[in-house]
């Protein structure tokens, strides 16, 4: 009996944790939403309160619950009437859903360190990186502002907490923004833009080598087969620019998070 309580017990925290995981996920991401929109807007990030995009009327407490408000407003403004974005309870459903990912993966010491500010730099990664793939993906820009902070602090971080060698960082990195930085002098800017390079630079510092190759891989797989279902879709034209900007951050998000998993497919598939 005392064991069944013990494993009752042990589940029962282990469950509790998640929720709580998951729970912090959906408030980091309703903030990350107010933080792309303010960062748009050139509005202050950390003064005054939110609002609606359409009317500007100031949202209440019960507009701002995660995921929760979006359906019980079926979608639409309170004030207005307006459509939201269906941009906001995808980012917090994505936020959480990373959050539990990395929070599992730490537990079981995939990424080789195990104090608590090693996962508080997990979740400020997915964060950032999400920042990016929105941004990208809605205005078609890699703002400076974001990516040359994240790379200097990324580099830091893992050097400190993740205990990854410099130079290895620095090799990926360089083979991240010279793989880009290639493409943007051959094509003249044409096939991507410079914030694509610094967006490469960053994939190095975040994955080292030679997981960058399969960073780099997993993303152009992925570009590839969005780009083949929009074109069956005939929702974008041959020839037709598509940010490749969240195609890059999901690809370095898939193999930081699952670096085993790919290795152990590399391994499969090459030896």
């Amino acid at each position: 009996n005392l064991f069944r309580i013990s494993i009752f017990e042990f589940r029962f925290f282990d469950m509790l944790e998640y929720l709580l995981v998951i729970l912090l996920g959906l408030i980091i991401g309703s903030f990350l939403n107010a933080f792309i929109w303010r960062l748009h807007a050139g509005e202050s990030i950390v003064k005054g309160r939110s609002h609606c995009t359409h009317c500007n009327h100031m949202l209440s407490a019960p507009d701002l619950i995660p995921v929760i408000s979006y359906l019980a407003l079926r979608g639409r403004c309170r004030y207005c009437q307006k459509s939201i974005n269906i941009q906001y309870p995808l980012v917090e459903l994505a936020t959480a859903s990373l959050f539990a990912f990395a929070f599992m993966q730490y537990q079981q010491g995939v990424f080789l360190a195990s104090s608590h500010g090693a996962l508080f730099a997990l979740w400020l990664y997915i964060s950032l990186l999400i920042v990016i793939f929105v941004y990208d993906l809605r205005w078609g820009s890699i703002l400076d502002v974001i990516s040359l902070p994240f790379i200097a602090g990324a580099f830091l971080l893992n050097v400190f907490l993740f205990h990854m060698p410099a130079m290895n960082l620095l090799l990926a990195a360089g083979v991240g923004a010279g793989f880009f930085t290639l493409q943007y002098l051959i094509s003249k800017g044409a096939w991507i833009g410079d914030g694509d390079i610094r967006l490469g630079f960053l994939m190095g510092v975040l994955l080292g080598w030679p997981h960058i190759l399969t960073g780099l891989f997993v993303s152009y797989m992925v570009g590839s087969i969005v780009s083949v279902g929009l074109l069956a879709s005939q929702k974008t034209k041959l020839g037709s620019p598509i940010p490749f900007g969240p195609f890059l951050v999901t690809g370095t998000v898939l193999v930081f998070l699952f670096k085993p998993t790919f290795d152990w497919i590399l391994q499969r598939l090459f030896l």
